[in-house]
């Protein structure tokens, strides 16, 4: 079975247009204490790590540039 990617910016990124502040995309912190409670997922589906910053090279190769 071939998987699609699931893609998710790493956590802690920071923003220097808001004081620098570490911040956390719920939804990517959602996804990563789900795999941490459930690793068998990692067999399953393909999960990439995506640094925040734009552009974001390697979600426009997955997804295309139109999307």
């Amino acid at each position: 079975m071939q998987t699609k990617p699931s893609c998710s910016c790493s956590p802690g990124f920071r923003r220097r247009q808001i004081s620098g502040a570490a911040f956390l995309l719920r939804h990517s912190a959602l996804v990563e204490e789900v795999l941490a409670s459930f690793p068998s997922l990692l067999d399953a589906i393909d999960v990439r790590c995506i640094a925040f910053p734009r552009p974001r090279a390697e979600v426009i190769e997955l997804v295309g540039e139109a999307n």
